[in-house]
């Protein structure tokens, strides 16, 4: 018993797909060297924005810290001004003399 092949297609179908194939990659290749240009050209663009991106990321980054780190130091600063200030209202502090 022979079986029949589900994927066979009859000779003429495979020329004329065989030809369509052949046409297409023509038709690519007259695009291929333009459309690497093009693609070429678009990865440059492409690369300098992401490297600007970047460094603007960088550069926030960098301003974000120092604002935090500017906010956590003022309210130290702050806090002890603050207690000093208290300590300074409360009067000096009055030393015994030691009896001997």
């Amino acid at each position: 018993m022979q079986q029949a092949n589900v994927f066979q297609r009859p000779l003429p179908v495979l020329r004329r797909a065989a030809r369509l194939r052949k046409s297409r990659t023509d038709m690519t290749d007259t695009h291929s060297k333009s459309r690497q240009r093009a693609e070429i050209a678009f990865g440059n663009v492409q690369s300098q924005f992401l490297a600007r991106s970047r460094a603007v990321e960088e550069i926030d980054q960098t301003v974000r810290a120092r604002e935090e780190k500017t906010l956590r130091l003022r309210e130290a600063r702050e806090a002890k001004e603050l207690q000093d200030r208290l300590m300074a209202a409360a009067g000096p502090a009055v030393k015994q003399k030691k009896k001997k």
